[in-house]
């Protein structure tokens, strides 16, 4: 009796014009023929015995890529087995962890976007999972047997279930494909699980060869001994190579084209994470071009998504700057092994629906299209218009005077900001005390980075905290890579502490709530109006290009903004504020911090500089005496006297770091 494994079923696409390897098991020693076949004539034909153990493998070679539809049949001399409906085109594996896995259904768009598939030549595998869940039992070794189905893009409910972001990539590349007079169908593999490690998804061959992965699994208690095997409850999902024998090795015998690549959040952890990180998806494109590809002489890339912002660390880390530095770094040596897509410039919307956990923003279909932009160029050489094989990386920091001169790679078409302001991008003198910089495009691979108050700049980083998001520098057709120049190893590791609150054009912020074990987040205003105030955005009256209003109707009034682990007010790192007030005739200016820790508050006045044209004014509040104590709220308080006006407007705020 033959068995084949599951990937071999009807309705199936493999890769084109490739070797394929029809996989399964028979009784031991049985001569097993295979063939393709179209309308009953023969294109390949091949044959095997089958093992001791039962296995065989026969080699096929695959016609070139088109709509038609073919057979396979495998035959024992008793037995035979046929699959039909069977498409040649562009095959690739879809793997990684939630943010890979999750769904169409999970999708606002859903219902437009099943639309925008139909007529279109694409199938999907969606592979089962294991029945026992996160806690359920795990093979210790390659197990060829978990199921699956090959689904085609009129089937909604199925659709629903595979990846949104898988989907989106192959409906993109299909477009790219085939534009004009191509045939040439789409498809992936469904392999992701959501809060795994990269080491659940590693062959057992890879921790027992590499002596530095090796070390870096015992050191952390990761490597796999088989006497605690399956012993770690619901933490037996995350067991190193479970996935790989659960979920990769059942697709032996198909080939693809590559791997698309979104994991990383059960990494990341600092600096050593990162270098460790580098080594293992290195590792892992390895072995996965050894099990996967059609030829040994075959690019097989891994193109990556960063991965989005989230709490990855208690306040400033950087941690999700080191591992998005991993992907930036493997591209850098080996384009094109590892492309990869920078996403923090993504709108951070989450799904109300999905538990609103932040670590899962829903703009999948955005990502997939990027990443398949991204291959048509790099893999397919279609030359797209404006589009990189890679996106920008940085390439040098030069210091000039009191700017910083940068150099970028790969700036297709040439840098240029989305929007009125940079955001994002980060400067420090040697105090490492880091302050939103300035910047100014000077060629299509060069900009300057400064500020008005550090004198002597050191350092700049871009799109590395934590929780930055919906930053918007770009180049070509992509966003430019987040980069650091700090080195930040060891112990001193980059901090960076968000201050929305400097930049008028920030509508609000976003605040993650620590309830119990679930972590939700929202949008909340910045600006909140102190007692009997009112507080708006203006962009009638500004410098920078829209101000804070606050009014009152008494002629006294003002507006607080609160800290919070995320975005603290750490005033005590500043020597000055810096800003502009508008309408200053009779006005007194004063910032009043309130202190958490101890009670009381502590007010300081403002100094107005200088006058400007238009009714404003420039301002300094000396913070050289802040209390080295934990600031809960901070209030800019204004009294008008002699002035009909209750109004004030807020805007150009610049902090000046400590020497």
């Amino acid at each position: 009796m033959i068995n084949l494994y599951p990937v071999f079923q009807d309705h199936a696409l493999f890769l084109h014009s490739s070797p394929l390897t029809v996989s399964g098991t028979a009784l031991p020693g049985k001569n097993i023929h295979a063939k393709i076949t179209k309308n009953g004539r023969i294109l390949s034909e091949g044959s095997s015995v089958s093992e001791n153990d039962g296995g065989f493998g026969v080699i096929l070679n695959t016609p070139a890529a088109s709509f038609d539809t073919y057979e396979i049949s495998v035959s024992d001399g008793n037995d035979t087995v046929v699959i039909s409906d069977v498409l040649f085109g562009e095959l690739w594996l879809a793997s990684g962890q939630s943010n890979m896995e999750m769904t169409n259904s999970q999708q606002n768009e859903f219902e437009k976007y099943f639309d925008s598939l139909q007529g279109k030549n694409m199938r999907f595998y969606l592979q089962n999972r294991n029945p026992g869940g996160q806690s359920g039992q795990y093979p210790f070794e390659p197990d060829y047997t978990m199921g699956g189905k090959w689904i085609t893009v009129d089937k909604k409910e199925l659709v629903g279930r595979v990846s949104a972001c898988a989907t989106a990539f192959c409906s993109k590349l299909y477009d790219f494909l085939n534009s004009g007079k191509g045939d040439t169908p789409i498809g992936f593999l469904n392999s992701s699980v959501g809060g795994t490690p990269i080491e659940a998804w590693l062959p057992m061959e890879v921790c027992e060869n590499d002596r530095d992965i090796r070390d870096y699994l015992e050191k952390t208690g990761k490597y796999p001994f088989k006497d605690t095997w399956n012993k770690k409850g619901n933490a037996n999902y995350q067991q190193t190579c479970c996935l790989y024998n659960q979920l990769i090795a059942p697709h032996t015998g198909a080939k693809c084209r590559g791997v698309i690549w979104y994991q990383g959040e059960g990494n990341c952890a600092g600096e050593y994470a990162y270098r460790i990180y580098a080594k293992l998806l290195k590792a892992l494109r390895e072995s996965y071009k050894k099990l996967l590809a059609p030829k040994d002489d075959e690019v097989f890339p891994i193109i990556s998504s960063m991965i989005y912002p989230w709490t990855y660390g208690p306040d400033g880390e950087t941690n999700i700057g080191y591992l998005n530095k991993a992907f930036s770094d493997l591209a850098e040596r080996s384009p094109a092994e590892f492309p990869f897509i920078p996403i923090c410039d993504l709108s951070p919307i989450w799904a109300f629906h999905a538990g609103n956990h932040p670590i899962h923003p829903i703009h999948k279909y955005p990502l997939g299209e990027r990443m398949a932009l991204l291959c048509a160029n790099s893999v397919y050489g279609r030359k797209v218009p404006n589009a990189q094989k890679l996106p920008a990386m940085l390439k040098s920091c030069i210091r000039k005077e009191n700017t910083l001169c940068l150099t970028f790679t790969n700036t297709g078409s040439g840098l240029y900001i989305k929007g009125n302001k940079v955001r994002g991008l980060y400067i420090c003198g040697k105090n490492e005390v880091y302050v939103p910089a300035e910047c100014r495009i000077t060629g299509t691979n060069t900009m300057t980075v400064y500020h008005p108050f550090i004198k002597n700049p050191v350092h700049v980083a871009y799109a590395i905290s934590s929780y930055e998001v919906e930053t918007n520098l770009f180049a070509g057709e992509f966003p430019v890579s987040p980069f650091f120049t700090q080195s930040g190893i060891g112990e001193n590791p980059v901090k960076i502490f968000l201050k929305p609150w400097l930049n008028t054009e920030n509508d609000s912020e976003f605040i993650c709530n620590f309830k119990e074990e679930r972590r939700d987040v929202f949008r909340q205003p910045i600006y909140r109006p102190s007692p009997g105030s009112t507080v708006c955005f203006d962009r009638d009256f500004s410098i920078s290009g829209r101000s804070v209003r606050v009014g009152g109707i008494g002629e006294t009034f003002g507006t607080y903004i609160i800290s919070n682990p995320y975005n603290p007010i750490d005033l005590q790192n500043y020597s000055a504020l810096h800003l502009c007030l508008l309408n200053i005739n009779g006005l007194n200016a004063d910032i009043v911090l309130n202190f958490a820790e101890k009670g009381g508050n502590m007010v300081i006045t403002g100094e107005m500089l200088s006058t400007l044209p238009g009714g404003w004014g420039k301002y300094v509040f000396d913070l050289t005496a802040v209390p080295d104590l934990k600031i809960d709220s901070l209030e800019f308080r204004f009294t008008l006297k002699n002035n009909p006006l209750y109004y004030v407007n807020i805007d150009s705020l610049f902090l000046v770091p400590k020497e």
